[in-house]
């Protein structure tokens, strides 16, 4: 699976931008669903390596391409302008989820 991201209104760190744990896609963490959101599966916080964080501010219009395996999430919006995105999953035809 591929995670396409794009930035509708410019994303900054102040009103949450894409943030990534570095190199997390070389080993999968288990994941479970936030309760009451079935399809949004996230690790346990404290299996996260906080220090390797990095944080992506973009542009708008600015697309951002993510490896399905990448841990990923954005943080709250302190600010008062939008942090608007278009987020699309591309799946080959023969990926089955559970």
């Amino acid at each position: 699976m591929l995670v396409t991201w794009v930035a509708l209104d410019p994303a900054s760190e102040d009103n949450g931008c894409l943030r990534f744990i570095d190199a997390s896609h070389h080993e999968l963490l288990d994941h479970k669903p936030v309760p009451g959101a079935p399809y949004h599966l996230v690790p346990d916080a404290s299996a996260l390596d906080t220090s390797q964080e990095s944080v992506v501010p973009a542009g708008k219009g600015s697309v951002i391409v993510i490896h399905s395996q990448a841990l990923h999430g954005s943080a709250a919006n302190r600010s008062s302008e939008w942090r608007r995105a278009y987020s699309c999953h591309w799946v080959t035809p023969g990926s089955q989820g559970d």
